[in-house]
């Protein structure tokens, strides 16, 4: 049950806050010595990660229903599906070493630094070149380490999309990419032998985690603080070659 718990919030955490939920699990399955997870307890992390997003927004989520807006977010996610469809295995593999995770903690730390301190414009919703270019930073954080809120949101602010725009949009973008990655472990994944409790509590960890860590991130946002995470993440790959050398 406290694997469960753990997983559940490492999950929520950081699959939103701008810190790479991927890289955390590198260095944690290393520091902690945890064994992967079966492919159904990724079922059911990310169906409680894609549940807090839809709650959390709510009806600002229906608005991308309209065909332009929906354009938009299909535009948005072709790259990042392109790149997870031929490369995505390639990738997890060769970033597996904590090691290798420490370049693309810093690399996200000093992205966020620059659209921090960009001086906020007020664009609403982005063009489609813009919105392709979004999606092409997204795809990037299928590398271990680099965060999908990080790059799309930091973007959209550089393309000229307000704090509060680049925000919602980035997260409107993260359906259809949670959702395609619900379903593509769902067609691979066996319920004979799941442990439903655990599972369940895991979910429910990593739903209300992920409330909370999208609510703290758009206030950290819209105070213009993004260097807080910066801060964290290069004290993070500063702390790491201690850790692994410890360990």
């Amino acid at each position: 049950m406290i694997k469960a718990i753990l997983m559940g919030l490492l999950q929520g955490l950081t699959e939103f806050l701008p810190v790479s939920s991927s890289g955390h699990l590198v260095v944690l399955k290393h520091l902690l010595k945890i064994k992967e997870m079966g492919i159904e307890w990724e079922v059911f992390l990310h169906a409680g990660t894609l549940l807090s997003i839809i709650v959390y927004f709510n009806k600002r989520l229906l608005k991308y229903l309209k065909p332009k807006l929906l354009g938009l977010i299909i535009i948005a996610s072709i790259p990042a599906g392109i790149v997870g469809l031929v490369f995505k295995d390639t990738l997890e593999s060769f970033f597996s070493s904590p090691a290798l995770v420490i370049p693309s903690f810093v690399f996200t730390g000093i992205v966020l630094l620059i659209a921090g301190s960009r001086k906020e414009k007020n664009g609403k919703m982005p063009l489609w070149w813009q919105a392709l270019l979004i999606g092409i930073a997204q795809s990037i954080a299928l590398v271990p380490g680099i965060s999908r809120s990080g790059m799309s949101v930091s973007a959209g602010i550089l393309l000229g999309l307000s704090f509060g725009s680049a925000f919602e949009f980035s997260f409107a973008m993260a359906v259809p990419a949670l959702l395609g990655a619900f379903l593509l472990e769902l067609h691979s994944t066996s319920f004979a032998t799941i442990e439903i409790g655990p599972i369940l509590v895991g979910t429910l960890v990593s739903f209300l985690s992920g409330i909370f860590a999208i609510y703290v991130f758009r206030k950290i946002l819209i105070a213009r603080k993004l260097q807080y995470f910066s801060i964290y993440l290069f004290l993070l790959s500063l702390l790491l070659p201690l850790l692994l050398v410890m360990r």
